[in-house]
């Protein structure tokens, strides 16, 4: 079964994390209702996905925090991660409220059944038993979990935007969605699997790298500016006095 599914935006309100990905396979999957907790809820309707042996290729991952009820801080902070690269994991659970796609999503031996249970939990079921794909998806989701996962080329940000407009001056943070941009990796379907130091898709990776580098850079600079003024007007005091 193969079905092209259109972005759909997260529920408001809810808190969550975004997930999002260039591609995610798996070798089999199920779907079924549950509850969890999120940011602003104890206990909310959630879909609760396992997935067995999976692939993740380009994985972002978001978390945006409202800092608005801080003792002193405004505005607010960005968690932002990034693994370049297929990564590889093991036993994957996922609760969300919210899940698409900006491509195909592919399943074999695919079935949707209801089962006679007292529990609402145990009366639905989506799931495949052959493997799934999913390209560019994008998930709202509140609990992420695996038995084993391995990343490839990680970077991990803290970012601040004190005014709270979504631009974030502090940090090395896209600004925006920075999810809707890693889209852009799978636009380049000839193109390798982006690393750190090749293929035409470094840009999701230099950017960050080199904000970083260029803010180190400035601080250095006018750190030695300063030594450098201070020793000149150490050197203009002592030529005065003699």
């Amino acid at each position: 079964m193969s079905t092209g599914v259109a972005y759909a935006a997260p529920l408001a309100g809810l808190g969550g994390f975004d997930i999002a990905a260039t591609e995610i396979s798996a070798d089999n999957m199920v779907l079924y209702p549950g509850v969890g907790d999120t940011s602003t809820r104890e206990y909310y309707p959630q879909t609760i996905v396992e997935l067995q042996d999976v692939q993740l290729r380009n994985l972002w991952l978001y978390k945006t925090l409202d800092l608005s009820s801080t003792p002193g801080l405004t505005g607010q902070a960005r968690v932002f991660f990034v693994s370049a690269g297929t990564s590889n994991a093991e036993n994957v659970v996922v609760k969300s409220t919210a899940v698409a796609t900006d491509g195909e999503a592919r399943f074999e031996d695919f079935a949707i059944e209801e089962e006679r249970s007292s529990d609402p939990r145990g009366q639905f079921e989506i799931s495949a038993d052959g493997p799934v794909t999913f390209e560019r998806p994008r998930i709202n989701a509140h609990y992420l979990a695996s038995g084993t996962i391995v990343l490839s080329n990680i970077n991990l940000m803290l970012c601040y935007d004190p005014d709270g407009d979504d631009e974030y001056e502090m940090g090395a943070c896209p600004s925006g969605d920075p999810i809707s941009q890693s889209y852009r990796l799978s636009d380049r379907p000839n193109q390798p699997d982006p690393t750190v130091s090749e293929g035409d898709d470094q840009w999701a990776f230099d950017g960050p790298i080199r904000d970083i580098g260029e803010s180190i850079g400035d601080v250095t600079d006018t750190v030695t500016k300063g030594i450098t003024d201070g020793i000149s007007d150490i050197g203009d005091t002592i030529d005065d006095i003699f």
